[in-house]
C-alpha cells in the first residue's frame, strides 16, 4: 500500500511539472499594460564621433498583446524630436521627419520565461543625418531590417519596464561623407520609457 501511495505521488508530481512546462512553452504572446508610449533619451549617443543629443520618440504598438514571432511588425514610431544643434555636443543630428512612421519589429527577449528581463526590438526605416565635429564630416544613416536600430525594453522582476537601452553592438552603415571611412556606427544610451503623456510605467508579462 505504501509503495502504491509513493507511486501515485510521484505520478502526480510528474504530471504537474509537465503541465507547467507545457504551459510555459506554449505561451506565445507578450502582454503589455499600455500600447502607447514615450521614450526619452538624455542623451542618445552616436558612438562614431561621440555625438550626443537629447531624443524623444513617441509611438504605439499595434496591440497590447504581441506575438513572439521574430521580425513581426508590432508598432510604429509616429513622432520624433531631436535637440537643436546648440544643445548637442560633438556635433548635431537631424531627423528625416518625412520618413515617419518608423517601424518597430519584435526581435526576441532576454532573461528566462515566464518572466523575461526585457523585450528586444528593432527600429527600421529610421533616417537621419549626423554631423561629426571631430571629422568635419556628415554621416547619413538609414536603418533597415538587416541593419536596424536595436534596443531592449528592460523589465524588473514584477514586469515593470524600467527603461529602454540601445544596443551598442548593433552596427549600422554610415554613408555620406562618413562612408569614405568604410566604418559602421552604433548608438548607445538609456531612455526613460513610460505611458504616452504620463509618468506611468508600462508592465510586460508572458501569456
Amino acid at each position: 500500500m505504501r509503495n502504491r501511495s509513493k507511486l501515485l505521488v510521484a505520478s502526480l508530481s510528474t504530471a504537474l511539472l509537465m503541465s507547467v512546462a507545457v504551459g510555459t512553452a506554449s505561451a506565445g504572446r507578450i502582454s503589455l499594460s499600455n500600447a502607447r508610449f514615450r521614450m526619452v533619451w538624455a542623451p542618445v549617443i552616436l558612438n562614431f564621433g561621440d555625438v550626443r543629443c537629447n531624443l524623444t520618440l513617441e509611438g504605439s504598438f499595434h496591440s497590447s498583446t504581441l506575438q513572439k514571432r521574430a521580425e513581426a511588425l508590432i508598432g510604429y514610431i509616429s513622432r520624433a524630436i531631436i535637440a537643436p544643434p546648440a544643445q548637442c555636443t560633438n556635433g548635431e543630428i537631424t531627423l528625416a521627419q518625412e520618413t515617419l512612421p518608423w517601424h518597430i519589429r519584435y526581435r526576441g527577449y532576454v532573461g528566462r520565461l515566464p518572466r523575461p528581463a526585457g523585450v528586444v526590438m528593432g527600429f527600421t526605416n529610421v533616417s537621419l543625418r549626423a554631423h561629426v565635429n571631430s571629422l568635419g564630416a556628415t554621416c547619413e544613416i538609414t536603418t533597415t531590417s538587416e541593419k536596424p536600430f536595436v534596443g531592449t525594453a528592460e523589465a524588473d522582476e514584477e514586469g515593470g519596464v524600467t527603461g529602454f537601452r540601445a544596443d551598442e553592438n548593433s552596427r549600422i552603415p554610415l554613408l555620406g561623407l562618413c562612408g569614405i571611412f568604410g566604418v559602421e556606427g552604433s548608438f548607445s544610451g538609456g531612455a526613460r520609457l513610460t505611458l504616452l503623456n504620463a509618468t506611468t510605467r508600462i508592465t510586460v508579462r508572458l501569456i
